[in-house]
């Protein structure tokens, strides 16, 4: 899911849902917006819009191969494979 072999606690599993980022938001504890992240990660300005967040709950919780919330972080936990189609 991200860099660095980070997991999802898999308690979350039920409630992920693929969205696209809202104006201004940020993963819990992060200090940069998810919008600064994609530009930092040189995701194309064309491809940003369309990046998928994951969020559970209405939170989001990781940017698939970026970044995953410390809090919503398991080393043992839940990884995600996403591929287009």
């Amino acid at each position: 899911l991200a860099a660095a072999g980070d997991a999802l606690d898999a308690s979350l599993a039920p409630a992920l849902v693929l969205r696209p980022a809202r104006a201004g938001e940020r993963l819990p504890g992060a200090r940069r917006t998810i919008a600064r992240m994609l530009l930092e990660a040189r995701v194309p300005r064309s491809e940003r819009a369309r990046y998928p967040v994951v969020s559970a709950h209405g939170e989001p919780v990781a940017l698939p191969g970026i970044a995953v919330a410390a809090d919503s972080c398991r080393p043992s936990g839940l990884v995600l494979t996403l591929a287009a189609t």
